[in-house]
């Protein structure tokens, strides 16, 4: 494809976005090393030709080390993404209105008004549940130490799992579209979360629109 500039693959046994990322990894690496852009066919014995279809000469070794560098990178950039994502869904407003609730404290923690703690007196204005200072807008309790703790363990529980499982662990060293895909997994996960995590309003309308392009990259 760099060679002729035809940006027509010709082949579809993978998904297009690895092979356009290849393309661009092609580029990059032939400007730097002035690696060649095809090579004679491969033999085997003799004059025998090879015939399999991952067989590369010697000086295209470079364009291949790279793309699988490419693939690692994504694999670790997920890790990152899933450790991140217990951190904003910790911020989701219905969490936040759940554990404000004193009867969902975490163990040990004290109730509001125990000991004669200071409550408001019969008749005295309070502000209505869901408003805000002076202005009246609505807001919502601010997420507790207890929430922001069991986010950062969740994704990192998760980011743990995904950085030890086999899978992961051997398909992110091929130039393969397994870890690429997993990636934008993640990448759909977090918008969501992160879309969800505030107020309705047209931020978190065009998160649900990133976290679904996210979803059809992975798809």
């Amino acid at each position: 494809m760099v060679a002729t500039g035809d940006p027509d693959p010709h082949t579809f046994t993978y998904p297009s976005f690895l092979i356009y990322a290849e393309v661009g990894i092609v580029q990059v690496v032939h400007a730097v090393t002035g690696a060649p852009l095809s090579s004679p066919p491969q033999l085997w014995f003799g004059t025998l030709p090879s015939t399999g279809p991952s067989d590369l000469a010697k000086d295209l070794y470079d364009y291949d080390l790279w793309g699988r560098r490419l693939v690692g990178l994504l694999g670790v950039l997920t890790v990152l993404l899933l450790a991140f994502a217990g951190r904003v869904g910790a911020f989701s407003p219905r969490r936040r209105k759940a554990s404000s609730d004193p009867t969902s404290e975490p163990p040990g923690a004290a109730p509001a008004h125990a000991d004669g703690a200071d409550a408001p007196a019969d008749g005295a204005d309070a502000p209505a549940a869901g408003q805000g200072g002076a202005d009246g807008a609505a807001s919502d309790p601010p997420t507790s130490g207890w929430d922001r703790d069991i986010g950062w363990l969740a994704g990192l529980i998760g980011a743990a799992f995904y950085a030890l499982a086999v899978l992961p662990l051997d398909y992110s060293r091929f130039l393969t579209t397994d870890v690429p895909s997993a990636f934008f997994t993640a990448a759909t996960l977090i918008a969501a979360l992160a879309a969800v995590s505030r107020p309705p309003d047209r931020k978190s309308n065009r998160l649900l629109i990133l976290s679904g392009l996210f979803a059809g990259a992975a798809a």
